[in-house]
């Protein structure tokens, strides 16, 4: 099984995560809920409507159980909670 993850980039703006997985095959998105153009929920919203493959995972500063019910409710493949323990992060992005 071949464990390399290939960063492609970092964005601000929901309208940015959204055009980068149509248009460079996002396997994996760490969407941040605070965004500087919307909720990070409006960009599950929109990546469910257009049926996108990509599976996102909510990364938030809220250790909100509520929060990641609704993140999973919305699409969300796991709510990882940022504690600054890189290797988890990394860990649920290989599971997924």
């Amino acid at each position: 099984m071949d464990e390399t993850l290939e960063f492609i980039g970092f964005v601000l703006s929901g309208a940015a995560a959204v055009r980068r997985t149509q248009t460079e095959g996002v396997d994996v998105l760490v969407l941040d809920l605070g965004l500087e153009d919307c909720h990070g929920f409006e960009v599950l919203d929109r990546l469910q409507a257009e049926g996108s493959k990509t599976k996102v995972i909510v990364h938030s500063g809220h250790a909100s159980p509520e929060l990641a019910a609704h993140a999973k409710r919305k699409g969300a493949v796991a709510y990882v909670v940022k504690d600054g323990d890189a290797e988890a992060l990394l860990s649920v992005i290989r599971s997924v």
